[in-house]
């Protein structure tokens, strides 16, 4: 009996760590490469099958459907769904989640992942129901929306009615026409967030909202207590897709369309948002999986791998997918070691000054009913070349943040923009009648108010400020602002890698003069500031100064282009002289061996 105890938790530790190591059967390969068919029954959040005869029906899980063969937790740890995982690493910065308020003069940029400029949502006091409710829109699910580490007990109860935000694992693979990506998203806008998938995919609709209901609201019984005028959530099931086995097929692909990574990875000038300009690689035939590839865990090369789909190792080294190596005839190796690839090759070639974009991300783009204005905040500028964290000079995004905040201990301490709304918007009085999107105008004398009046109902022992264009403006005596000398206050910037021009296109292919002249935009174009406060400052700035470079010295090398034509042709006519001079001490030569073979045969 003894022995028997003695084996049985040894027993017990094996049985657990050989399911723990139990390999799905929708994540086994075999060398067949046909694509696997999806006729699967539907499981809800509570593990039970969904059968249409049922009432209320309830959405699907994706964790729990797509979770009987695939390996669900090993997935979530994927890029797109890491997002507030402790341990994980931060990898290269990215674009950040960008919260812009016109009516609070507000856009700050904010990041889950510990990236330079970027604000912890903790930090500004949103809880993670506000952000997925706020950017749940374009994001994949799983991080902050399925969490409960994360959950502010706040909201719990607002959970409970609106359900998590499961990896949707449709909206990359499902390649029904059918499927509406913009759908989800407005799923998540009414706080449906257990709903959005169910109701993106072409098996169901879904109507009412969750936002509306009570916190005492029961999915289970469907209806709203007290308040059956308000819709509550509610899934209608096509029939016909269920067979006689209560299965429903879905069109499952592993090789994803690109049109489903542009709905949240789309960017264009605000002014020309239906450019229908192309990717060289896509017009190659590639797709965006080609490069930005991953294995089971889904963590997605971001082509910043030096053995990855990286530029360099593609076109220089491997020459996947038949990329060209590239002959760069006449270019200076320097160049090479000072630059990135996307310097010359990638986004829209540098203008004067920066330009503004709008991205899926920033801008909700591909949702119905989104502000498609041209001036709509956040404002993005692009392209900005700066030192990337590699140290080679490459293009970026640039935001300007804008926020109101406390001094704490010399830091800034931004307030939650969510909270003071209300405050803020008494003040400044704007009503955007126009529906711009765009910073209202504002005087010296509103943000003094607004600072006394966040003064009366913030800390006591702060003292409040607000951030924008680059200045912290706190309050003077004679109700004057005065300006703050910070760091804190500068531009916040990730990489711009798409989308990749032809060769003939790139920077450098007409002549040094492109980026070496004494305009040239690669250093000597000008950065839009941009914000609302009164200018009393200039409005852009040099390329060359967020270089860290001296304006002058960039100007004397880029001068020293204009004798460069001289100086070849001198230095060819002084090699031909030399050459000339060589051939005739060569021939002197000659003719001296010569008399000197005669004297002897003499």
């Amino acid at each position: 009996m003894t022995r028997f105890f003695t084996v049985l938790p040894i027993f017990c530790i094996i049985v657990a760590y050989a399911g723990a190591q139990e390999v799905k059967i929708g994540d086994i390969e075999d060398a067949n490469r046909s694509r696997a068919v999806h006729v699967i029954r539907l499981i809800d959040h509570d593990s039970s099958t969904i059968w249409l005869d049922e009432q209320p029906l309830l959405p699907f899980s994706t964790k729990n459907t797509c979770g009987e063969c695939h390996d669900y937790s090993r997935i979530a740890s994927g890029w797109h769904f890491n997002a507030g995982t402790q341990h994980m690493p931060a990898g290269r910065a990215g674009q950040p989640w960008i919260y812009g308020d016109p009516f609070t003069l507000t856009q700050i940029p904010m990041s889950y992942r510990d990236w330079p400029g970027c604000y912890h949502p903790a930090d500004l006091g949103i809880a993670p129901f506000d952000f997925v409710r706020l950017f749940g829109r374009h994001a994949a699910g799983g991080g902050p929306g399925e969490k409960d580490s994360l959950w502010h007990r706040d909201n719990i109860m607002r959970w409970r009615v609106s359900g998590p935000s499961e990896v949707n694992c449709l909206s990359c693979h499902d390649a029904e026409p059918a499927y509406d990506q913009s759908e989800g998203s407005r799923q998540m806008l009414r706080q449906n967030f257990r709903w959005a998938p169910t109701a993106a995919s072409a098996i169901a609709i879904v109507t009412g909202s969750a936002m509306e209901m009570p916190d005492n609201y029961d999915i289970y019984r469907g209806t709203a207590p007290d308040e059956p005028q308000k819709q509550p959530p509610r899934v209608i099931y096509d029939p016909v897709r269920f067979n006689p086995q209560n299965k429903v097929f879905f069109d499952i692909t592993t090789k994803i369309p690109d049109e489903k990574c542009f709905f949240c990875h789309s960017a264009g000038q605000s002014d020309q948002v239906n450019s229908k300009s192309k990717d060289v690689h896509l017009k190659a035939g590639l797709g965006c999986v080609d490069c930005h590839s991953n294995g089971l865990d889904h963590m997605i090369d971001r082509g910043d791998e030096p053995l990855g789909n990286s530029c360099r190792n593609c076109h220089l080294n491997t020459g996947k997918y038949g990329a060209p190596k590239p002959e760069h005839a006449g270019l200076p190796p320097v160049h090479f070691i000072k630059l990135a690839c996307t310097t010359c090759h990638s986004g829209p070639v540098p203008e004067q000054v920066t330009r503004s974009f709008k991205t899926s991300m920033a801008h909700a783009l591909g949702i119905h009913g989104n502000n498609n204005s041209s001036e709509a905040m956040p404002h993005i500028e692009a392209p900005v070349y700066t030192y990337d964290e590699s140290g080679a000079l490459s293009p970026h995004y640039l935001i300007w943040p804008a926020y109101w905040a406390e001094i704490s201990h010399d830091s800034l301490v931004p307030l939650n923009p969510l909270d003071f709304r209300p405050v803020i918007h008494s003040v400044i009085g704007f009503e955007d009648s126009l529906g711009t999107g765009n910073w209202p105008m504002v005087t010296d004398s509103m943000i003094y108010s607004v600072l006394d009046t966040l003064a009366r109902h913030g800390h006591p022992e702060r003292e409040p400020v607000y951030v924008g264009q680059g200045r912290i403006l706190r309050r003077a005596p004679g109700k004057k602002l005065v300006e703050i000398e910070s760091g804190a206050s500068g531009p916040v910037l990730w990489p711009l890698a798409h989308d990749v021009r032809p060769a003939l296109q790139s920077l450098g292919s007409k002549g040094c003069d492109t980026c070496h002249d004494g305009n040239a935009p690669l250093f000597f174009g000008h950065i839009r500031i941009d914000g609302p406060l009164p200018v009393h400052n200039p409005k852009s700035f040099p390329m060359s100064d967020l270089q860290q470079q001296s304006s002058l010295q960039r100007r004397i090398f880029a001068a020293s282009f204009l004798f460069r034509p001289w100086l070849k042709g001198l230095m060819i006519g002084i090699t031909a002289l030399t050459i000339l001079i060589l051939c005739a001490y060569f021939l002197r030569g000659i003719n001296a061996v010569i008399y000197f073979l005669r004297d002897e045969e003499a």
